[in-house]
């Protein structure tokens, strides 16, 4: 055997302990690669995870108010503090009367690292119990008067350990704060939003609707009564005697009871000066005549009542010549619109009027800025406003129809026209109107015996119902009411009011049926004229 022979085996050993090597080397390659493409995948998949959870999506949401002109970004509430759970309740949290907490402050577990997703599902479930923010339930005990009601709470668990989240069943005793009305909106049984101020159990506040919210229907009466007077004059008696105003009455009205809210009232709408036997070279006010005397008078004139903002409010004007034209409380509260107008009613969170300077406008003002946020104008001259959520109608006429009385209802945050009726010659005019979201009702003149209260179907433009009325000279309606302001003294006497009154009928997709009289102001002076809103 040779040297070199002898020397073999070693190098077979070195290759086949390189061989070895190289393949570990390779299988820790490849096991590395192997973790890297799941490292990889797992990565990709958490992207993917991150990316959906972060995209923006589009949900169907109801407000839990009635705003029907919210747009833009929006607060959120999520009823139990938390959503995309199986029957979680998503709502955009009331546009007109903010929440005290914060809206939409919640994180998907998805975007949490695990430690953080860890910690959350330990906590979650006595964080939601014992810091409570919303909770859903059934209303019922509600009590207008008092603002207060009870709620039978929706059974409530965590997605985290499916714990039980609420600390009692039901809520006794709870303060209603919704738009301009609160408690009056709603009815027993109404799915709500409960919030819990300062996110304590012991602070609950009913402030909206889990679906469908109601808007709200506050309806506004007042009654404007004069008195046959001696004006003081040199002139002989029955020169001399008037009819003076005497005093204006006006309150929030509840249809179903006939309980007032707020009532106002002013004794103090007449004065004149001393008598002349000349014409007044100037007058601050306006010129009352006895024979051959003359004397300059002070006159305070309402209209337009209206409910909103926890108060009872009329449109008041001082002298013939509207110098002064502001709207004053029942508590004597006075602001001055940005614009002098008249016909004015609340439509929604706003008021609506005519515009004094420009009869074929009407403006649309918000009470809380107090400024003009919309104007609409036509080519008809508006003579009375009423409105109802988003919903004005105006009665006008214009050249093109003959100068006959005309209906127009617009909506109010687009400026369309979603009714248009022009009425017959033999009407001699319309003495009021009033809308609901479902109907319009007019009060038509065809006599001055014949005065008839119309009931229109918005949507299809269709006459519902006619009857004559005895004594109404104003009316206004929700979608549950019609109110008649009733006529009382000498002027009621002609159509069997004497005593004056408001007269409620119920109202249906079928037409009106009378409901009951109430008799809430007294039957002041020798007449008096209603007014509603």
């Amino acid at each position: 055997m040779t040297q070199e022979t002898e020397k073999t085996p070693a190098r077979i050993e070195d290759a086949i302990r390189a061989m070895i090597e190289a393949r570990a080397a390779r299988e820790r390659t490849e096991a590395e690669i192997a973790a890297k493409r799941a490292q990889e995948k797992s990565l990709r998949d958490r992207m993917a995870l991150l990316e959906a959870a972060l995209q923006p999506r589009s949900i169907t949401a109801w407000c839990a108010d009635a705003t029907e002109d919210a747009e833009g970004t929006v607060g959120t509430i999520e009823v139990n503090g938390e959503f995309g759970a199986q029957d979680s309740i998503l709502v955009v949290a009331p546009q007109e009367v903010l929440p005290t907490l914060q809206a939409g402050a919640i994180v998907s577990r998805e975007v949490q690292s695990g430690h953080q997703a860890y910690f959350n599902a330990a906590i979650l479930p006595g964080w939601q119990k014992h810091l409570p923010t919303y909770r859903a339930g059934r209303i019922s005990n509600i009590d207008v008067t008092a603002n207060r009601c009870s709620v039978e709470l929706d059974e409530a668990r965590s997605s985290a350990q499916d714990l039980e989240i609420n600390q009692a069943s039901a809520l006794s005793n709870v303060p209603v704060r919704y738009m301009s009305c609160d408690a009056a909106a709603f009815e027993d049984g109404d799915h709500v939003i409960v919030e819990f101020q300062e996110q304590d159990w012991s602070k609950p506040v009913v402030i909206g609707f889990v679906e469908r919210p109601r808007p709200c229907e506050l309806l506004a009466i007042a009654v404007v009564s004069d008195e046959w007077r001696a004006r003081g004059s040199p002139a002989e008696p029955e020169f001399d005697e008037a009819l003076m105003p005497d005093r204006v009455r006006w309150a929030q009205f509840d249809p179903s009871t006939g309980e007032l809210k707020y009532a106002g009232t002013d004794g103090d709408l007449y004065a004149i000066g001393p008598w002349q036997s000349s014409f007044p070279s100037s007058c601050d006010g306006f010129v009352q005549i006895a024979e051959w005397w003359y004397a300059c008078a002070q006159l305070k004139q309402y209209d337009s009542p209206m409910a909103f903002n926890g108060k009872a409010w009329m449109r008041r004007t001082r002298n013939l010549d509207s110098t002064t034209n502001e709207f004053v409380a029942h508590d004597g509260e006075t602001w001055a619109p940005p614009v002098d107008l008249y016909a004015a009613a609340t439509a929604g969170r706003y008021i609506v009027a005519a515009k004094q300077s420009d009869d074929r406008t009407l403006v649309v003002i918000d009470p809380v800025t107090r400024a003009v946020v919309r104007e609409w104008t036509s080519d008809a001259y508006i003579y009375d406003v009423a409105a109802y959520g988003h919903l004005a109608a105006m009665r006008s006429e214009r050249e093109a129809d003959g100068w006959k009385p005309h209906v127009r209802v617009i909506d109010i945050t687009t400026g369309d026209v979603i009714f248009n009726r022009p009425f017959a010659t033999e009407v001699v005019t319309l003495a009021d109107i009033a809308i609901s979201s479902k109907h319009l009702a007019v009060l038509v003149i065809y006599s001055p015996d014949t005065w008839r209260i119309e009931l229109y179907d918005l949507s299809t433009g269709e006459l519902v119902d006619s009857m004559l009325n005895g004594g109404i000279r104003a009316i206004t309606m929700t979608n549950r009411w019609l109110v008649g302001v009733l006529a009382s003294g000498d002027i009621g006497a002609q159509q069997g009011t004497p005593g004056g009154g408001v007269d409620v009928y119920r109202v249906t997709d079928e037409g009106l049926s009378y409901y009951t009289t109430h008799y809430p102001f007294p039957a002041d002076g020798d007449q008096a004229m209603g007014y509603a809103g």
